[in-house]
């Protein structure tokens, strides 16, 4: 992917490996992850099952607001931790730190 020269960069933290990478922010948490051979594992890729479950550690306003169907998940597998997400329902534009939480 071609960088331009306003583009803004962002970091992920990894806790799971301590790993960090700078992507430019705008991107798919998803389509990240496969790049950058992160820890987050997927399954479906469609909020239906929590393959990708992840806890935002620091930069939660950072991603997208939920989604009606990860919203449902996320009642259901990560009641009660506000920080809980599904990384493939993500888009990150601004630095995030996480960690990978296996569905309960």
């Amino acid at each position: 992917m071609k960088r331009e020269d306003n583009a803004v960069t962002v970091n992920l933290y990894f806790e799971d490996t301590s790993k960090t990478i700078t992507v430019e922010s705008g991107r798919r948490f998803m389509e990240i992850c496969d790049e950058y051979d992160s820890p987050v594992f997927f399954g479906c890729r469609a909020a239906s099952c929590a393959t990708c479950l992840v806890e935002i550690t620091a930069g939660l306003e950072n991603l997208t607001p939920i989604t009606p169907d990860e919203e449902v998940l996320l009642s259901i597998l990560a009641e009660g931790n506000p920080k809980a997400r599904l990384a493939c329902q993500c888009v990150v534009n601004g630095s995030i730190a996480v960690k990978v939480l296996a569905p309960s």
